[in-house]
């Protein structure tokens, strides 16, 4: 996945690929020739690697500078081997565009007149589009902006826009830009003891928004920078607001659908069969499967009784026949004989707890649970990718590899939530808000941390030669955030900006630097 992030990069960005993974090498060589480790340092690196002797600490060494050296190898061959196939990643799609694009002698297929519309920090590519586009007649450049970016040259927010306004003109004249009072603005500040409590507020905010003339639909916006708190926001949410749209993404890994697949193979990896065929299961898998709210939601009254029953009878290990007491326990407390696909056991089980819970959904007491049918179908689809690949492959793995399969592979996975943009409360992702305005505001997590957060990418690029080839940085990284956040308020009237002042984790507890 680093490595594919770094490959977009360089070619989005027109890097030389050869230049840069030369230097890359070159200065690793350096830095293991003169920067060799203290005795401290080299003792601390031994007790974390464990126990190892000389010989295997230059092994590792040679190894973890080796992977430097063949950078360019492998961009080259994974190229090659795409182009072999007929496919490509994004960048790579990208450099060929704008390589098409900048020789003049080219004729693309591009239509006759094109507007662009809501766009900020550029890539090299996308440059290569525009300035080939602005020689054609008609062309439009629409740029949202406070006119505090262009005047200030120190303004963070402006930094991309500047360069934009210099390149490819306005279509609308420096007048359109002159609206912003920020004294008609009512911005509050308001700390919680902690991330889940800031949802606590939401029902006060609203409810003082409406006594001040606001109106609970699409003019309005919960917006969520840190998205794991999505469920608690819903939750928080007056049954009073009759409409609501979510668009934004939820980390998979988060759910509770992919908690109860997690169970499963854990089960299946501590699962045991004796001589005479007989089948029992771990009493702590056991217990967090029954335990789990969709088996709570689907066999509420077995599923109790049989954790009473582990408990009373203190098993370590219980037997199927005890655990297996209906249909859907049924197919959950089975061994997976080899020639089963541990896939087609998670999806099965899926299918059936999806049944359950779309019949008894329907009730108005288990609407809550309609956002879990949500869960469930991504957690499908991802699951039947994971099998298509492994398919692809022609090889079976055990419980225990496809446990940590299953974890990377669903470590970026989200779930998509996309409703009706033009009715009822919104709430979105704070990227969601690109080019978006709206009348009252409310964004949850305004920590520094979150807004605009820290951002240290794991890479293969040092920050040096990110700065000396163009790649983003941290700079590029703030500046765009506080684009996003200071245009999202040129045109509100109530903003509520609500953070933890509480320093937990890697949380520090500290107000966006955009609210001072």
């Amino acid at each position: 996945e680093v490595m594919l992030a770094d490959f977009d990069q360089i070619d989005k960005y027109l890097v030389d690929p050869k230049q840069l993974f030369t230097n890359i090498k070159d200065i690793k060589d350096i830095e293991n020739q003169f920067g060799e480790l203290s005795p401290e340092q080299a003792k601390a690196l031994q007790d974390y690697l464990g126990v190892m002797n000389q010989q295997h600490f230059s092994e590792l060494r040679n190894n973890y500078l080796g992977v430097w050296g063949i950078l360019l190898q492998i961009y080259e061959r994974f190229n090659l081997e795409l182009e072999k196939a007929n496919t490509a990643y994004e960048g790579m799609v990208y450099r060929k565009a704008a390589s098409i694009l900048s020789n003049p002698s080219s004729i693309p297929n591009l239509p006759k007149q094109l507007a662009f519309i809501g766009f900020n920090a550029l890539n090299e590519c996308e440059k290569a589009l525009f300035k080939r586009i602005k020689t054609e007649e008609n062309t439009l450049f629409y740029w949202d902006y406070d006119p505090i970016f262009v005047q200030n040259p120190g303004y963070e927010a402006g930094l991309f826009i500047r360069e934009n306004l210099l390149k490819f003109p306005n279509a609308l004249s420096k007048e359109s830009f002159q609206h912003v009072d920020s004294e008609n603005i009512n911005v509050k500040i308001v700390a919680a003891p902690s991330t889940v409590a800031q949802t606590k507020l939401i029902p006060r905010i609203l409810e003082e928004m409406k006594t001040q003339g606001a109106k609970l639909d699409v003019s309005t916006a919960i917006v969520l920078p840190k998205e794991n708190i999505l469920l608690p926001t819903l939750q928080a949410i007056p049954e009073s607001v009759e409409l609501l749209n979510i668009t934004m993404g939820y980390p998979l890994r988060e759910t509770p659908a992919f908690s109860l697949a997690e169970l499963l193979v854990k089960l299946q990896i501590n699962g045991r069969k004796s001589k005479d065929g007989e089948e029992s299961f771990y009493h702590r898998d056991v217990l967090g499967l029954l335990n789990h709210p969709y088996i709570r939601f689907c066999e509420p009254n077995e599923a109790l009784r049989i954790v009473s029953e582990i408990k009373r009878r203190n098993r370590i290990y219980a037997k199927q026949t005890e655990v297996a007491t209906t249909s859907l326990l049924e197919s959950i407390f089975k061994i997976i004989e080899n020639e089963e696909s541990i896939t087609k056991y998670i999806t099965s089980i899926c299918n059936q707890v999806s049944q359950v819970i779309a019949v008894k959904s329907k009730d108005e007491e288990n609407q809550a649970f309609r956002i879990d049918l949500e869960f469930l179908f991504a957690l499908f689809k991802s699951l039947k990718r994971v099998d298509g690949a492994l398919n692809d492959f022609n090889f079976t793995v055990s419980s225990r590899v496809y446990l940590q399969l299953l974890r990377k592979v669903f470590a970026q996975e989200r779930v998509s939530f996309t409703g009706e943009p033009l009715m009822g409360l919104q709430v979105m992702g704070f990227l969601e808000t690109r080019a978006l305005d709206f009348e009252n505001i409310i964004i949850l997590s305004f920590n520094d941390d979150m807004l605009p957060g820290r951002n240290h990418p794991v890479s293969f690029i040092t920050p040096s030669l990110r700065v000396a080839f163009g790649l983003p940085d941290y700079k590029h990284h703030d500046a765009v955030y506080a684009y996003y956040f200071y245009r999202l308020l040129n045109r509100a009237k109530n903003v509520y900006l609500v953070y933890s002042n509480k320093a937990e984790g890697l949380s520090s507890g500290e107000v966006s630097r955009f609210g001072m």
